[in-house]
């Protein structure tokens, strides 16, 4: 999914945990550190992954609400692939931090704001 500033959307997963816009580093072999706002891979220089984890799951908040005509809670995830070592430095995340072989949890977290009853759950196209 393509946002109008450029970014992308690289997964979504819904289902009834809620409704969760994953955002995936892909940093093979190397060691990331992510605090509140920055991240670090191999003591690099620090980029905004959280905040433009943010800035997708909230667009994706906007299309889908367009599209259901009821508010949907969208969760921001942010999942680093292929790395050796990830370390949480923060205190308050905003933003769910994992590692690729934490990603099948996430379908039973959240806090199951949407249940296969729900009028969210029902397919049909974005377009």
């Amino acid at each position: 999914m393509r946002e109008t500033n450029g970014g992308d959307i690289d997964h979504l997963l819904i289902g009834p945990g809620g409704v969760f816009s994953i955002n995936t580093k892909n940093h093979d072999g190397k060691s990331g550190w992510i605090g509140d706002t920055m991240a670090r891979v191999d003591h690099g220089k620090p980029v905004p992954y959280a905040a433009a984890s943010k800035a997708e799951a909230a667009y994706v908040k906007v299309v889908l609400e367009r599209h259901c005509g009821f508010e949907v809670p969208v969760e921001p995830v942010l999942v680093f692939v292929g790395v050796t070592e990830l370390k949480r430095a923060a205190t308050r995340f905003t933003v769910r931090i994992c590692q690729e072989r934490e990603v099948s949890a996430l379908g039973t977290c959240g806090d199951g704001s949407i249940s296969p009853s729900s009028p969210a759950s029902s397919a049909r196209p974005l377009s």
